[in-house]
């Protein structure tokens, strides 16, 4: 099994090894459906979301931006989705599945059940 070096890690963890579905993401045929940079954008938008989930909220600053980073993951899912069942990849069509219906779902909770503009 390969060992990757972590940079950020606290002293004392230095290495740490990376389980096997992770060691060969070139022998996901997805993978090839978008160039590289593609990904890098995909995964900073994200981030960014991610961040939208949580900040907002927490700070009481435009609480609405929940709801917009929600809608966007879940429609990011979506087209992951979609993408996954062209290459036949199950495993992944599940998971991203699963995440879409789970921001569906915040994005619902916070704009119908429980409003928070």
């Amino acid at each position: 099994m390969p060992w990757y070096w972590i940079r950020a890690a606290p002293p004392g963890v230095t290495i740490l090894p990376l389980p096997s579905w992770a060691q060969n993401v070139y022998g996901v045929p997805s993978f090839a459906a978008l160039p590289q940079e593609a990904w890098r954008a995909l995964g900073i938008v994200e981030l960014v979301c991610a961040l939208g989930l949580i900040v907002p909220a927490l700070f009481n600053w435009h609480p609405a931006l929940t709801v917009v980073a929600a809608v966007v993951l879940a429609i990011e899912s979506l087209v992951f989705v979609g993408m996954r069942a062209k290459y036949h990849e199950t495993a992944f069509i599940f998971l991203s599945g699963a995440l879409g219906l789970l921001m569906a779902l915040v994005a619902y909770g916070r704009m119908i059940l429980t409003p928070i503009f």
